[in-house]
């Protein structure tokens, strides 16, 4: 299904096949498109931080044409046409007519999850069988997002996947991985 978040009268939306929307939902019988941007990936999550648009994307199989949206593109295809894994994506949305590309920073893995505190993004990320970097574990990520142009991991913790449903919870002092298998939940 879509993701989307609500600031004020503008729904901004997350679609697999036509990238970020921002509506105009002042009249919500008859919200108004105003404006897109395609993604180079699948969609998983979103927050907004002052007018940029934070998004996690995922992309299973190198780049095929299904995931865009339109005839033109500000993002690059040659950087996607052998990319495996997941993405942070970076838009400017202080135009709703139209969202540009701020920045890409390449993560690796299958992000699943993450949390927004201030200007650091924490990223859970597993290694997926699809993925390049293969293997049975997982990474949280610290991004630094105080510059939508340059995106800077500052951190990072590797540990073993050990289950194959993960769930990240980040208070103001602490983080919380919970795994589950086979009936079984380890928080790490």
């Amino acid at each position: 299904s879509d993701i989307y978040k609500r600031v004020g009268d503008r729904l901004f939306i997350l679609n697999r096949f036509r990238g970020l929307m921002v509506a105009n939902a002042t009249n919500l019988d008859a919200p108004v498109l105003e404006g897109r941007m395609p993604l180079p990936a699948e969609p998983r999550e979103m927050w907004l931080n002052n007018d940029t648009a934070i998004i996690i994307t995922a992309q299973e199989d190198a780049y095929s044409g299904w995931g865009w949206w339109g005839d033109s593109t500000n993002v690059d295809v040659d950087t996607w046409a052998s990319y495996k894994g997941s993405a942070l994506v970076l838009a400017n949305v202080s135009n709703p007519q139209h969202p540009q590309l701020s920045s890409i920073l390449k993560l690796g893995g299958d992000c699943f999850d993450g949390r927004l505190r201030g200007s650091m993004l924490y990223v859970a990320c597993s290694a997926a069988s699809w993925a390049d970097d293969g293997g049975a574990s997982s990474h949280i990520f610290s991004v630094d997002v105080s510059n939508p142009q340059q995106p800077i991991i500052v951190g990072s913790a590797g540990f073993d996947r050990g289950g194959a449903d993960q769930h990240l919870m980040v208070g103001d002092n602490m983080m919380y991985l919970a795994s589950t298998n086979a009936g079984s939940t380890s928080i790490l």
